[in-house]
């Protein structure tokens, strides 16, 4: 779906073909954020503001009494949950949108901010210095979420490194990653 030139839903497709038809499918690699980010980012947020906003709701009609400042309060209160889904679908969208595309010649980042922003690097495969995994924080380790990080010479236009988070099973990405990079075309 298209809505606007910055938030193309079927960009990623058309990127993913072409590049498999030029490399092969077995050479290229579409790497895209985990099940986890949902959960963590979106899903979890949504269920723990409508049990604040249940809660909160039923204390300030119980233990108020006072007209003037439920009605404060409870205005105050929407203002707050109102920019909450904001964040919420930003990152709806970063889990759909943000992709990684990994061919023997180059990397493509593509990472959707918004509706209206949409920022695409390019990091060519031959300046590539290192490939590392991070895994920090309990919830990764525990379901086998980290970090893919290339760092590469640098330049002004991606400062030399493109960083993926979220990644299902990185060792294992790292391992295709490589064995891509290393094939001749």
């Amino acid at each position: 779906m298209r809505i606007f030139s910055s938030f193309d839903t079927r960009y990623k497709k058309k990127l993913l073909s072409d590049k498999q038809l030029q490399y092969g499918s077995d050479k290229v690699l579409l790497v895209e954020k985990s099940g986890l980010f949902l959960f963590v980012k979106v899903y979890f947020p949504i269920i723990i503001s409508l049990l604040v906003g249940l809660v909160t709701g039923l204390s300030i009609d119980y233990f108020l009494e006072t007209q003037t400042i439920r009605s404060v309060l409870t205005g105050s209160l929407m203002a707050l949950f109102m920019l909450i889904p904001y964040r919420i679908f930003k990152h709806y969208i970063d889990y759909h949108m943000d992709y990684c595309l990994i061919t023997p010649t180059e990397i493509i980042l593509a990472e959707q901010s918004g509706i209206f922003k949409r920022q695409i690097r390019t990091l060519d495969a031959s300046k590539i210095k290192s490939i590392s995994v991070h895994k920090k924080h309990v919830l990764k380790s525990i379901f086998n979420n980290g970090v893919i990080l290339f760092l590469s010479d640098g330049d002004d236009n991606n400062l030399g490194e493109i960083n993926i988070d979220y990644i299902y099973n990185p060792e294992a990405h790292k391992e295709k990653i490589n064995a891509i990079m290393n094939e001749s075309i």
